[in-house]
């Protein structure tokens, strides 16, 4: 049997190996989220690079604390989201192999059509009218869960 090695197979070998030796790693982003004092749990932390084509995303530990290292330098922007509180934006110049320190305290959501606004897509099935008297008989009756009138 024998093996064919094509310019693709070269090719895609070279680009591996200059990828690997280039160290990809940009800069790192980290610190600790909180509430009035206590740790915020479990928050997604995104770095997005200037054209919001690449970004990179983790998870505050029990301590509130993160650590995003990412492959891309340059002005980036770094979003906070967790559930129950404000989304945290701010923008920054990231130098190659840099290290930034972002300590952010987050704001609880009180706002009911605020805070739905900040879910997910996948968690909208439909639109509410937040100016029903009874939101939750209005989501239902979308849903066709009760009958209409009820």
């Amino acid at each position: 049997m024998k093996l064919r090695t094509g310019p693709s197979i070269l090719g895609l070998a070279a680009m591996l190996g200059t990828a690997l030796s280039s160290g990809a790693i940009a800069g790192t982003v980290k610190g600790q989220l909180t509430s009035d004092g206590k740790p915020v749990v479990g928050a997604m932390v995104t770095a997005f690079a200037a054209d919001e084509k690449r970004r990179d995303t983790v998870y505050s530990d029990t301590a509130g604390h993160y650590s995003l290292t990412v492959d891309f330098a340059g002005k980036i922007k770094v979003r906070v989201r967790a559930p129950s509180f404000m989304d945290a934006v701010h923008e920054l110049d990231l130098p190659m192999e840099g290290e930034n320190t972002l300590n952010y305290p987050l704001k609880k959501q009180f706002n009911a059509e605020a805070l739905s606004d900040s879910l997910t897509a996948s968690a909208h099935l439909t639109a509410l009218s937040w100016r029903a008297p009874d939101t939750r008989a209005a989501f239902h009756q979308s849903m066709q869960l009760l009958p209409s009138g009820r």
